[in-house]
């Protein structure tokens, strides 16, 4: 199910309109219907979705969770939740191996039984490579760009980024509120 529609469904049981939450968090009723409807071009911010745990009565971090989750690649979203799945058999696992106490010579069967391989191995995870941040530029269209003659691969500020391997590659910082979700 999608963030959009686990917010609508709690809004719709607890009989609220989207004016309702609206004014009690602070953002336009046209926003949040976007949010509902899947429509929404940028995720909500994470000041929006804990006024909406809060307003909604969402455990705390529910929707954090589920927003970053759908913010992830599919590629890395699925070795995620197969890892988690993996880490939460373990811990079933470990929980039941505490309070039955088995003798070492047991502990194969009992690993087999439950589905776990201690000879599995697990993908390495890579942190990225680090990107020189050469520029900033306005929010909008990015007038009056360039790099600032910095030589290729240097800068005083770098960001990781994953799967990257161009070694002419640089990110610039976007500054600005052109995107931000609440007009002032």
């Amino acid at each position: 199910m999608s963030l959009g529609t686990i917010i609508r469904k709690k809004r719709e049981e607890l009989n609220l309109t989207l004016d309702e939450v609206s004014s009690r968090i602070g953002f336009s009723k046209p926003y949040l219907s976007t949010i509902e409807t899947g429509k929404v071009d940028n995720p909500p911010s994470d000041k929006l979705l804990r006024k909406l745990e809060k307003t909604l009565k969402f455990k705390s971090g529910l929707l954090l969770h589920i927003a970053h989750m759908e913010g992830m690649p599919s590629d890395i979203r699925k070795k995620y939740e197969s890892a988690e799945a993996e880490n939460l058999k373990w811990r079933q696992f470990a929980k039941k191996l505490m309070s039955k106490k088995p003798r070492p010579r047991n502990l194969k069967r009992l690993l087999t039984k439950n589905e776990l391989d201690v000879e599995k191995g697990l993908s390495p995870l890579s942190a990225g490579r680090m990107i020189p941040v050469i520029n900033k530029v306005s929010a909008g269209y990015p007038t009056d760009f360039n790099d600032l003659d910095y030589p290729v691969g240097i800068a005083d500020d770098y960001v990781r980024c994953p799967d990257l391997h161009d070694p002419n590659a640089f990110a610039v910082r976007v500054v600005g509120d052109s995107m931000e979700t609440k007009f002032q």
